[in-house]
């Protein structure tokens, strides 16, 4: 199985991808739009003062910055983040909807930036080598959350206003598009029936895990498997009844699911203890209280972000046997927005900062985040 797996963010329920609720959808030509470099301690025209750390940056986000969408680099050797690149703004860049930031199987970091008019997110390659961001292609579909596999990256819609559609899972199947990365042209459009509430890719595959809510909002969460490379859509075992997926990770094609049992919504009941069953080809990781804020699978670990009794909480188990192996509470932090493996251990990302943590010692250090925090 793959190792150290970024948690690539999942499309969530509420569809709307507003800088206000930056966890809320973090998906995603013209003119001059080449590089901006950042030398050492330089002063964008915005103000932003860059710092020069790219050799020490292991994990990357993005933050506003005196009013700049700017790229956040985290050294976790010595604990620090600074700004090293502000993204060009544009006329039509839509500043209200959350841009997104993603590691793709190459090594490479990609930024998409949304547009006004329903144009086409723009898109970014981050240059650590130039210290700068260049344009890529004609950018990707408006409004998709970029999902990175081994060979292709699938670009998977946002949900409809539920306001204004009728409720959950309502509506015409989903179309995801597979990109090829290294042009970033459209191989193929799959279409998924329903409407996607989550999805999940792993870099160690080309298979992408999607959810799809009750017609009804009241019915089991379905769940399927789709393979970028064949376009074959797999339909898998539905998620328990009464379960409410909070998080979906992909083990290499396999959907884990995970959210809170009987104690649904109470975040200061039941223990927090994860438990995890292997049902009918699905991971299932249930809390028994609280609430799963962010999943990433590392190999045979599971590793979770849970927020219980007013503590955040980073959660190790053995995907086979269950076992919790390891428990740390997260100092300052209630709602983990991202979560990052670096050589110094796991990056949990927040509006109140980072926590870097090595789950084996039970070491934390927090990091301060320049500006607001918009995509991790």
């Amino acid at each position: 199985m793959h190792k150290h797996d970024k948690p690539d963010a999942p499309v969530t329920k509420d569809g709307a991808r507003r800088r206000a609720r930056r966890s809320a959808l973090p998906l995603a030509a013209a003119g001059l739009l080449t590089a901006l470099a950042a030398t050492a301690c330089s002063v964008e025209p915005g103000g932003v003062e860059l710092g020069k750390d790219w050799k020490g940056a292991r994990a990357f986000a993005l933050s506003e910055v005196d009013g700049q969408l700017t790229v956040i680099g985290v050294n976790p050797v010595k604990g620090k983040a600074e700004p090293l690149v502000v993204v060009p703004s544009q006329a039509d860049d839509n500043d209200t909807l959350a841009p997104q930031i993603v590691r793709l199987a190459d090594g490479r970091w990609m930024i998409s930036v949304p547009r006004k008019g329903g144009k086409p997110d723009r898109l970014y390659a981050l240059d650590r080598k130039d210290h700068s961001v260049a344009v890529q292609g004609a950018g990707v579909e408006s409004l998709h959350g970029l999902f990175p596999a081994r060979s292709r990256v699938a670009a998977v819609p946002g949900l409809p206003d539920e306001d204004t559609h009728g409720g959950k899972g309502t509506g015409g199947p989903s179309a995801i598009l597979v990109q090829n990365p290294a042009d970033w042209t459209t191989d193929r459009t799959v279409r998924v029936p329903g409407t996607v509430s989550l999805a999940a890719s792993s870099r160690g595959s080309d298979t992408l895990c999607v959810t799809r809510d009750a017609a009804d909002g009241k019915g089991r969460t379905r769940v399927s498997t789709v393979g970028l490379t064949d376009g074959k859509v797999t339909e898998a075992a539905a998620a328990p009844e009464g379960f409410t997926v909070q998080q979906l990770a992909c083990a290499d094609g396999t959907p884990v699911l995970a959210g809170a049992g009987s104690t649904q919504g109470k975040t200061s009941a039941g223990s927090g203890r994860l438990d995890v069953a292997h049902k009918d080809g699905n991971v299932i990781v249930t809390a028994d209280g609280g609430r799963v804020d962010q999943l990433a699978v590392d190999g045979d670990t599971l590793v979770a972000a849970v927020f219980h009794k007013d503590h955040e909480r980073l959660v190790t188990l053995d995907m086979t046997s269950g076992k919790e192996t390891h428990r740390v509470t997260l100092p300052g932090l209630t709602d983990a927005a991202g979560l990052q493996h670096t050589e110094r251990g796991w990056l949990a990302l927040s509006d109140e900062g980072a926590v870097l943590t090595d789950p084996a010692s039970g070491a934390t250090k927090k990091i301060g985040l320049p500006g607001k925090l918009l995509a991790s």
